[in-house]
């Protein structure tokens, strides 16, 4: 009986080129510590940017420099593009709590000015002038 699929005058079908190898086997490369580390720390920075920015920040711009660094010289490691995210997630962090910590001054300055002028009002208008001696009698 005849295989109905595969006719008797049917080409055979083409073997597929045999794989390729290169001289050298490619190995994932591995990525640094400290541009993980760094993302990390400025991620964390800008979320926590009113209480904890400037603290995490710091760290994850040192990190993430010093990890440039130690990609730059060994080219085998990865992880660049993620230490140059935690470098600007820490500096942009760091620009925020500056903007915010001047606002803050200067709004707090202001309240501070309001106030004096507040009890300075409530002082003068609870001043009692003293009587005056009364001429002639």
């Amino acid at each position: 009986m005849s295989d109905p699929y595969n006719p008797p005058n049917a080409q055979q079908p083409q073997q597929p080129y045999p794989p390729q190898h290169p001289n050298q086997p490619m190995m994932p490369q591995q990525t640094d510590g400290f541009a993980i580390t760094a993302l990390v720390l400025g991620i964390l920075g800008l979320l926590l940017t009113c209480y904890l920015g400037v603290i995490l920040a710091i760290p994850a711009v040192i990190f993430g420099h010093l990890s440039m660094g130690k990609i730059k010289r060994n080219p085998a490691l990865g992880g660049k593009g993620m230490a140059t995210a935690g470098v600007v997630c820490g500096y942009v962090s760091i620009g925020i709590t500056i903007i915010l910590a001047i606002i803050g001054l200067t709004a707090g300055a202001s309240i501070m000015d309001e106030i004096e002028k507040q009890q300075q009002l409530q002082k003068t208008e609870s001043y009692e002038f003293p009587a005056t001696p009364s001429s002639g009698n």
